[in-house]
């Protein structure tokens, strides 16, 4: 009971966090919303038993992307002297895109849900077997990421290096 007690105020620092990221006026509070969405998606992962995932999201997400994001538009405001409001003139069409990616989202949830609840295998998924015999999620983590799932993270670390390079190139032509 008191799981699903901390999951639902989870969710509710997430939903209203990230309302207040999209429509704040201050891009230094929407980035402190940020964090606290940061947190609490941190939070949801120590309740599903994935405490490396948690760490990971405060270290990487919260100590490094989100510190380096606040110190920028601190930096940027110091050297405008000016507040930097965020002020959208597409909220329509930006709630319009929103209200149909959620109903999209619902949709395949409940269609998803009706085929897995009438899905019955005897057949023991392997992933299960290896998660019964780990000592702890970091080795099931670990062995997932470099045998079922090594193309995806290939792929990832391929796109991160074209985005660092894209990012090198816009940033030495704005000089």
């Amino acid at each position: 009971m008191g799981e699903v007690i901390a999951f639902y105020i989870l969710a509710l620092i997430i939903v209203l966090g990230a309302l207040a990221v999209v429509t704040g006026r201050n891009l230094f509070h929407c980035g402190l919303s940020l964090a606290a969405v940061l947190l609490a998606v941190a939070g949801l992962f120590i309740l599903n038993g994935a405490e490396f995932l948690a760490w990971v999201q405060v270290l990487i997400y919260v100590g490094a992307v989100l510190v380096i994001i606040l110190y920028a538009i601190m930096l940027s405001e110091n050297i405008t002297g000016e507040r930097i409001l965020l002020i959208s003139q597409n909220r329509g069409v930006g709630f319009a895109a929103a209200t149909l990616v959620f109903a999209l989202i619902a949709f395949l949830g409940i269609s998803l849900s009706g085929l897995l609840a009438g899905h019955t295998s005897s057949v023991k998924d392997p992933v299960l077997a290896l998660l019964e015999g780990a000592d702890s999620n970091v080795i099931v983590f670990g062995t997932l990421l470099l045998t079922r799932y090594i193309l995806p993270f290939e792929f990832a670390s391929v796109f991160l290096v074209i985005a660092l390079i894209g990012a090198l190139v816009i940033a030495r032509t704005a000089e």
